[in-house]
């Protein structure tokens, strides 16, 4: 009766931090007046786009057993080419004039911060490509 009696008051406590809890987030979404549309969700959409290049990328560089050398060759540098305009378009979603952080800046408020923000994540992706490429043509444990 014991154990009955504690599971009933464990439920009893769960519920009632259900409710406060989804009480608190209805009162935030009141206090911030944010109303999401399908024009929201349009750089997600985007991201959906990116990965389907991706894909497609990947499905390119199968080499068959027909396959000549310059075959193989000109499949892993259209393959190169592909994959930098992939990750020039992810990284035009993301940090582009109407991109994801762009969003995110104009949700939040920041106003000039905006742009720092902007700046600061251009600069370490770049940072990030010139170390890789450092890594990949000097053979260079970073």
């Amino acid at each position: 009766m014991s154990e009955l009696k504690s599971f009933m008051f464990a439920i009893i406590i769960g519920i009632l931090f259900i409710s406060i809890f989804g009480l608190a987030i209805a009162d935030f979404s009141k206090g911030y007046d944010r109303t999401y549309d399908n024009t929201t969700f349009d750089k997600y959409h985007r991201l959906d786009e990116i990965n389907e290049g991706i894909e497609e990328v990947r499905d390119s560089l199968e080499i068959t057993e027909e396959s000549s050398l310059f075959d193989i060759f000109g499949a892993y540098f259209r393959g190169g080419f592909k994959s930098l305009k992939v990750a020039g378009t992810s990284v035009d979603v993301v940090v582009g004039s109407d991109g994801l952080i762009q969003d995110l800046a104009d949700d939040m408020q920041l106003g000039s911060a905006t742009s720092i923000l902007i700046t600061t994540l251009s600069l370490l992706i770049i940072i990030i490509i010139l170390f890789v490429l450092f890594k990949a043509i000097f053979k260079v444990d970073l």
